[in-house]
């Protein structure tokens, strides 16, 4: 599960990602909205729900912003009014920016990340991201920390250990 934002802009960031990604950011936002409120069991300790948890409206901004998208590109988008729909009815329309938005290094592992999956498609948008690096999970403490399947990468050496936001 993961909400890709190469960009601070998640209008932005939904034009630079391909048509599959983009159209699963619409079905994980959903999915990480249903358990940041309660209506799903599953994923409540997944870094990609704890991210966003406190910033539940700016998540909706960027799933506005992906099905804004996905309809530019003419593909069927239900996904952002769901979203709205539930966020709207738990009181949660102020989109608060999450600490992290417009973290450089967040940023960059996202680019990376994405370079690391399609290559020859991200490798021009992001030229001079680094191609090892790990995600930065954001956490409720102002910090980054990296995944447990990211950290045995490391060991691996597949991945780059990088230094994380102290807080």
């Amino acid at each position: 599960m993961q909400t890709f934002l190469p960009y601070p802009s998640a209008a932005h960031s939904a034009r630079v990602l391909d048509d599959a990604r983009l159209r699963k950011q619409g079905q994980e936002a959903a999915q990480i909205v249903r358990t940041l409120l309660g209506l799903t069991a599953g994923y409540q300790h997944h870094p990609a729900v704890t991210m966003w948890r406190g910033a539940e409206g700016a998540l909706g901004w960027y799933t506005s912003e992906i099905g804004r998208e996905c309809r530019r590109r003419g593909f069927a988008a239900s996904f952002d009014t769901e979203v709205f729909g539930l966020l709207y009815r738990a009181g949660f329309m102020v989109a608060r920016q999450p600490w992290w938005m417009g973290d450089r290094q967040f940023h960059l592992a996202h680019q990376s990340a994405l370079v690391r999956k399609l290559p020859r498609r991200y490798g021009p948008h992001f030229p001079f991201a680094p191609t090892q690096m790990p995600y930065l999970w954001p956490t409720d403490k102002g910090t980054f920390r990296l995944s447990k399947p990211d950290i045995q990468r490391i060991k691996e050496g597949e991945l780059v250990a990088w230094p994380t936001r102290e807080p």
